[in-house]
């Protein structure tokens, strides 16, 4: 007997653009907002994986907008905590475990540094 094996992807249409997957985390920081303001752009230009696919960032109030090739979406810096909404294309889903492993480690690197 052949089994079929079905993926099930969450599917996303905006703007005639298809995203297979989305990121949504929330990492609680020591900092206030306008201080994050300042590190949450560092820290997308230091996770390679991110940086070499970006095409264009700009501050919109509190959230840097994001526009890759990857996907698009958002980092919003709040008093102690950073929110992330990334839409994922395909490309940007088949390497959505490295880019929450990055954006992990340089949030929780950014931690630790505080606790210092």
């Amino acid at each position: 007997k052949l089994k079929n094996s079905l993926y099930l992807y969450l599917i996303i249409i905006d703007k005639g653009v298809i995203y297979m997957s989305t990121i949504q985390k929330t990492f609680k920081t020591s900092k206030t907002a306008n201080e994050m303001k300042q590190m949450a752009e560092k820290i997308i230009k230091d996770v390679p994986i991110i940086s070499s696919v970006v095409d264009k960032m700009e501050w919109q109030g509190n959230k840097l907008c994001i526009s890759a090739k990857i996907g698009e979406g958002y980092l919003e810096v709040l008093d102690f905590a950073v929110k992330v909404d990334i839409n994922l294309n395909f490309m940007g889903s088949m390497a959505k475990g490295q880019i929450e492993s990055m954006l992990d480690q340089q949030f929780f690197k950014l931690e630790d540094k505080n606790k210092q």
